[in-house]
């Protein structure tokens, strides 16, 4: 528990207890490209969608900040003026992700997504948590492959590498059955494997 930002007594979030975060940050941050027709939460399934998916793709808020300064920087002129209210929202998007991790935080409480990203960004910053986990288990297998994330593959990679030595891994899946891409899923991960 101490390698993660939270004590012991972290809770998984209710669907409520997330409605009334999400209508928090829209309201105290003023985040007006995020709402819909001047409601405050009409927007509200698109962006548990988008933040579900950051978290799914294992990017970080300053990742996607990043993201959206490439995406930015590589638009010709003519349309940047097309595209300014798409990267206004990308923009409020990205706040409002900073400010929903820090209450969550505050809170001590944990969405489905951290559940994954959390495990994935400790194995990203402790070596010797991932050796744990690599003398722990000898072999992997993962069934589905189809259906992995780019957090989980993180995970699957992070397992399953040791110290230079080729991996104890085997993978079954088919990429013309990935079904669950609402979850991240993409048979990508067949090439990144």
């Amino acid at each position: 528990p101490y390698l993660f930002d939270f004590d012991d007594n972290v809770e998984p979030i209710r669907d409520l207890d997330k409605l009334e975060i999400f209508r928090e940050i829209l309201v105290s941050e003023k985040l007006l490209s995020l709402q819909y027709r001047n409601d405050v939460l009409g927007n509200y399934k698109g962006i548990v969608s988008a933040i579900s998916n950051l978290k799914k793709e294992y990017i970080s808020p300053e990742k996607f900040s990043a993201i959206i300064d490439s995406f930015e920087a590589n638009l010709e002129e003519k349309s940047k003026k097309l595209e300014a209210r798409r990267i206004e929202k990308l923009r409020d998007l990205q706040k409002f992700y900073i400010r929903y991790l820090q209450l969550m935080q505050e809170k001590n409480l944990i969405d489905f997504d951290d559940m994954i990203y959390k495990v994935t960004d400790a194995f990203a910053k402790n070596d010797d948590l991932v050796k744990f986990f690599q003398e722990q288990y000898l072999y992997t297998l993962v069934d589905e492959f189809q259906d992995t994330n780019n957090a989980q593959l993180e995970v699957i990679k992070a397992v399953s590498s040791f110290a230079g030595i080729d991996s104890n891994i085997f993978a079954v899946g088919d990429d013309d059955q990935t079904i669950f891409r609402f979850q991240g899923a993409s048979s990508d991960n067949f090439e990144k494997f």
